[in-house]
């Protein structure tokens, strides 16, 4: 058994995947959901009001699926560039999104600033480091003592970047903690190595549209397992990077309005 998060922003959908798995896996292993811009938009919600109700609708369903307060629902600031007023205003509003049972996590991008601004607010709400494409930038960002550090090997595997290389190098440091998320995996066998790798994957629609009754069993008694070290930091190039820059790019515009929504609430307040 492994724990993991859910991938998308449609309730809807999460409710009946959940009814054909739900017999294979403890409530207390899905340990909440992950969101983004872009996540958001694929549901048709762009203002920072549509991403408030359906953060609501997704805690409500976390809590109700798990039956306690440990859930989780993270919610990305909608854009990469991150001001120490706007992230005060963000960590307000988004409180009001929660159900009051399950939490409400902030992913935010992992830069020095972002992070030096969110370290300030870790003990009261869970920081979520996303969008990373390499060891180096990894280990960077979990020295600044956040929850968790989430790297996107699906879309490093796509552009021929060894993510599981980078993977057990990460996996073999001192994270100070932190947990070490995988996401955008395409395939069965992408989820596979994720869990043995010992991280903590974030199933997206794709890979969970080929779950079902018949593979389910087995699946969900994937297990971690050891691995051998990685003696130096794997080499980290410009594809690493630009696969960085590239996805706050889409997250940025996909977060438009909500950041414009957010900017507009926080002058007003002023």
């Amino acid at each position: 058994m492994f724990e993991f998060f859910i991938d998308t922003a449609d309730e809807s959908y999460i409710e009946k995947k959940w009814e054909q798995i739900r017999e294979f896996v403890s409530p207390q292993d899905m340990l909440g959901v992950t969101t983004n811009p872009n996540a958001f938009f694929k549901v048709g919600d762009k203002s920072l009001a549509q991403w408030g109700s359906r953060v609501k609708k997704l805690c409500r369903l976390v809590t109700q699926i798990r039956k306690d307060d440990k859930g989780i629902v993270h919610i990305q600031f909608p854009n990469s560039v991150i001001s120490p007023h706007l992230f005060k205003e963000w960590v307000k509003i988004i409180s009001t999104f929660s159900d009051g049972v399950t939490q409400l996590g902030i992913k935010i991008p992992p830069f020095k600033e972002a992070l030096q601004i969110a370290r300030q607010y870790r003990g009261n709400v869970p920081i979520n480091v996303t969008g990373v494409a390499d060891a180096g930038t990894a280990i960077f960002a979990a020295s600044y003592g956040v929850n968790y550090v989430s790297i996107i090997p699906g879309r490093m595997e796509e552009i021929e970047i060894d993510a599981r290389l980078h993977a057990a190098y990460i996996q073999q440091s001192n994270l100070k903690g932190a947990k070490i998320i995988t996401g955008s995996m395409r395939t069965l066998a992408g989820l596979q190595w994720c869990v043995e790798f010992g991280t903590v994957p974030t199933i997206g629609t794709r890979v969970l549209d080929l779950i079902n009754g018949n593979n389910a069993p087995e699946i969900f008694k994937w297990e971690e397992k050891d691995q051998n070290d990685v003696l130096f930091c794997p080499s980290i190039t410009s594809k690493n990077t630009q696969l960085s820059i590239d996805f706050f790019a889409q997250m940025d515009e996909m977060g438009k309005k909500a950041y414009s929504d957010l900017q507009t609430l926080t002058e007003n307040r002023e």
